[in-house]
C-alpha cells in the first residue's frame, strides 16, 4: 500500500488498524493520513473502535486495512469505511490468504454491503480486494462478512 500511495498525492486516507503507523510515516508528506487503531502506540494515532472512528461522512478518499479486519466484528469495520469514504472512495483489504475460505462469496458480500469489486489478486500470501465506494446503494444491513 505504500507504493500505491507514493505513487499518487493530495489523497485523505484511513489507515483502519494500523499499528506502528507505518503508512502515516511513509507518505503524510504527501496525504493526509489519519491513522486509527484500538490501542494508540504513538500521539499520531488515534485510539477508537474501529467500528466507530471520529471521522464525518464522506471525508476520506481512500480506506485501508491491511491485517486489521481481526476482531469478530470486522464487518462494522467496514460499514464504517462506506460511511466515511466519498463518492467513488476507494477501499483496500489486504488480508492473508490463508484466511479466506472463499473469495469470490467475500467480495460478493462487499457488494452488498455497498462497494464495487474491482479487483482481487493474489500476491504471495496475501489476498488484497480492491474496491470503490457505491453511494448510489447503502449497505444491506443483514450482510456478515465471512472468510
Amino acid at each position: 500500500m505504500i507504493r500505491w500511495c507514493q505513487q499518487r498525492s493530495g489523497q485523505v486516507i484511513g489507515d483502519f488498524g494500523c499499528g506502528e503507523a507505518c503508512l502515516a510515516q511513509a507518505v503524510s508528506d504527501r496525504h493526509t493520513i489519519y491513522s486509527i487503531d484500538h490501542v494508540a502506540i504513538n500521539e499520531e494515532v488515534i485510539a477508537c473502535d474501529i467500528a466507530h472512528v471520529p471521522l464525518d461522512d464522506e471525508s476520506l478518499d481512500v480506506a485501508i486495512y491491511s491485517l486489521s479486519l481481526m476482531g469478530a466484528n470486522f464487518t462494522a469495520y467496514v460499514r464504517e469505511a462506506h460511511r466515511t469514504l466519498k463518492l467513488d472512495g476507494h477501499l483496500h483489504i489486504i488480508e492473508a490468504t490463508e484466511r479466506f475460505s472463499n473469495r469470490e462469496q467475500f467480495a460478493n458480500n462487499l457488494e452488498q454491503l455497498g462497494f464495487n469489486v474491482i479487483r482481487i489478486d493474489d500476491l504471495w500470501k496475501f489476498t488484497p480486494h480492491t474496491g470503490h465506494q457505491d453511494r448510489g446503494g447503502e449497505g444491506r444491513e443483514d450482510v456478515e462478512l465471512c472468510f
